[in-house]
Order: C-alpha cells, then structure tokens, then sequence
C-alpha cells in the first residue's frame, strides 16, 4: 500500500511542473500579445497624425489659394511654415519638385519607427486638387 502512495505523490509533482510550464507559455503568449497590440496601437496613433497634418496643408493652401497660384515664393512660405511645425520623425514631399504650385498636388508623408521593419507602412499619401480660380 505505501508504495501506491509514493508513487501517487510523485506523479502529482510531474502534473504540477507540466501545468506550470503551460501556465509560463501561456503568460509568455499574453505578453508579446499586449506588445504587439501597442506596436499596432502606436503606429495607428502615427497614421493618424500624419493625416491631420497633411489635411493641415491642404486647408493651409485653400486659405491662400489665390496667393499661392500666383506667386511661387508664396507657396513656398506655405509649405516651409508648415513644415516647420511637423513632429521630429516626420518628413515631407509635395508637389512637383521645385516647390512650385500645381493644381494637383500629391503630399507624401513619411514617419520612423524603429519597432516596425516595414518602410512602406510608414507613410500617408494624399492627393489634393485644388480649382483654377485666380488664373
């Protein structure tokens, strides 16, 4: 009879260590789980900003639609004060190169992120026409 009791509780150890380890996996998975759901969290939040800003220079422009189809440097001022105010990170092609106005104007917005590998997920593109009301 004492030989079926030590050999029960030993048996009992083995199903506790299993189920500790399950239990370790299981918490491991919930882990990286929560991390990529802030990766996925934090490049939304990027996406999100970098279309309200690119939206900001669109509106910019309308404001100053008759100005800006009619003199370069005006629309050059802009652009560069917009440009200004973006986050560090975020960089900006618009337009035509030459910084000269067109009635329409694709504006390329790029941010970093190091958690992400993918460099093409990291951008906003958005294309802007604008009436030929001044000309």
């Amino acid at each position: 009879m004492k030989s079926n009791l030590k050999q029960q509780a030993g048996l009992s150890l083995i199903e506790v260590l299993i189920a500790t380890i399950v239990a370790v996996v299981a918490l491991l998975g919930l882990g990286l789980l929560e991390m990529k759901m802030l990766q996925a969290s934090q490049s939304s939040f990027h996406y999100t900003v970098s279309t309200i800003r690119a939206n900001e220079l669109i509106d910019n422009i309308w404001l100053n639609l008759c100005d800006v189809q009619t003199d370069p440097a005006r629309y050059t001022q802009v652009v560069d004060t917009w440009k200004s105010g973006l986050p560090e990170g975020y960089s900006v092609t618009e337009g035509k190169p030459g910084n000269s106005f067109t009635l329409s104007t694709e504006i390329n917005l790029t941010w970093t992120d190091s958690r992400i590998d993918e460099a093409d997920n990291n951008q906003v593109t958005l294309m802007a026409n604008f009436p030929d009301v001044c000309g």
